[in-house]
């Protein structure tokens, strides 16, 4: 277990169509307990946190979380921001950290009349632009998170491509769907899924296109493992992970099976329980029990890091 993903808070400025998490419970760690759980992080032996959210940059104190760990810990930082607020809080973190802290920006489309959430794409463009304006772009480790969806799939290419020739790395997510909205991200939409076998088929191209690109030199953060992966199991995102590559943890310190499916170790353990060994102990099992009932997904973040896990 390398990674953690910690959601500091729920709360979001953007109101995507095809997202949950305005819905969720928005009850939230205060800094001091923030900085307890990341303490047991790394005594845990995590050597990457990634923030999330909602939008993390809405948490009040969000900045000296990341100078915590910046400052007092060895493990790599990153946070992903929509863009919509978060100039003055990215261009301060950029300044004091320099490229320290990994940003992940969310971009699906150049092209804001294609996008599936057109204020989030625009936002995120203007960011980088303001980085640029402000002499922060080369100063800065920017990563592009890239909804892949039936709008811009015949557009993706020519897009990772544009960023890649800026210097930055496109990180591709396959959107999500469910009839039973069994995740707690995504809503049951179909409207930008690929559900039928012309969708399926135009898929794996675009994804054989990104794969030959990545061997060409061209910034794709995904590892080919997982991009060969997502053309199996598109269609019906039954991909199941095989071990518990990173930890999960809710913006009221909840732990949760995975990044998008509370399962039931979610009712029973906090990140502070993990200090207790026997308790630490009682979360692998329960969570590896909800692993085996999932229906399966194809969130790249659980692959990805089982992946680097295991080389």
């Amino acid at each position: 277990m390398r990674t953690a993903g910690v959601f500091i808070t729920r709360r979001c400025n953007l109101r995507c169509p095809y997202c949950n998490v305005p819905k969720l419970n928005t009850q939230e760690l205060t800094f001091e307990q923030w900085i307890k759980a990341i303490k047991i992080l790394e005594k845990l032996n995590v050597n990457k946190i990634h923030f999330l959210g909602g939008e993390p940059t809405l948490y009040y104190k969000f900045f000296d979380v990341i100078e915590y760990v910046v400052n007092n810990t060895n493990m790599e930082c990153s946070f992903t921001t929509n863009g919509v607020t978060s100039n003055g809080v990215v261009k301060k973190i950029i300044e004091k950290f320099g490229k320290k802290v990994g940003i992940g920006i969310s971009i699906d489309e150049l092209n804001l009349t294609n996008s599936i959430s057109p204020a989030k794409s625009k936002c995120g463009l203007n960011l980088i632009d303001y980085l640029k304006e402000n002499n922060l772009f080369n100063k800065s480790k920017i990563i592009v998170y890239t909804v892949l969806n039936k709008k811009n799939v015949d557009t993706v290419v020519n897009d990772i491509k544009h960023f890649s020739s800026q210097g930055i790395s496109s990180y591709i997510l396959p959107f999500h769907w469910d009839r039973e909205e069994r995740f707690v991200h995504r809503k049951a939409n179909t409207q930008f899924a690929f559900v039928t076998e012309e969708d399926v088929e135009k898929f794996g191209k675009v994804i054989d296109h990104l794969i030959e690109l990545k061997n060409s030199g061209i910034l794709i953060n995904n590892t080919e493992e997982y991009l060969k992966f997502t053309k199996e199991h598109i269609q019906k995102l039954d991909g199941r992970c095989t071990m518990l590559s990173e930890i999960r943890i809710n913006c009221d310190g909840k732990l949760m099976c995975c990044c998008d499916k509370n399962g039931e170790v979610f009712n029973y353990f906090t990140i502070f329980d993990l200090e207790n060994e026997n308790k630490l102990n009682d979360f692998l099992k329960m969570q590896e029990s909800d692993r085996a009932t999932c229906a399966g997904c194809l969130w790249p973040s659980v692959y990805e890091s089982a992946i680097r896990e295991k080389k």
